[in-house]
């Protein structure tokens, strides 16, 4: 006889867990919720700006964001800026 798991199979299906992020991702987000352009964190970074807007894009999709309030947002709650 089997014990019913579907409580427990639906609990871990349905969480969501954001894909780790890597150095340089950290790093342009932190920047872009500092308020840089992409132009302004390729140029601090040594980057073409169209690297930065992938960085960007490939941040939103593993966070699942879809607008850079969210993101700046994501950016406060996990410490990346303090807001004074």
């Amino acid at each position: 006889m089997r014990a019913d798991t579907s409580d427990q199979k639906s609990a871990v299906s349905t969480e969501w867990l954001p894909r780790a992020l890597t150095k340089r991702e950290k790093e342009v987000i932190q920047l872009i919720a500092e308020g840089l352009k992409s132009r302004e964190i390729a140029e601090k970074l040594n980057l073409s700006a169209k690297t930065v807007d992938t960085h960007r894009a490939h941040i939103m999709d593993k966070l699942g964001l879809t607008n850079i309030a969210q993101l700046i947002c994501y950016a406060i709650q996990k410490g990346f800026v303090t807001v004074d």
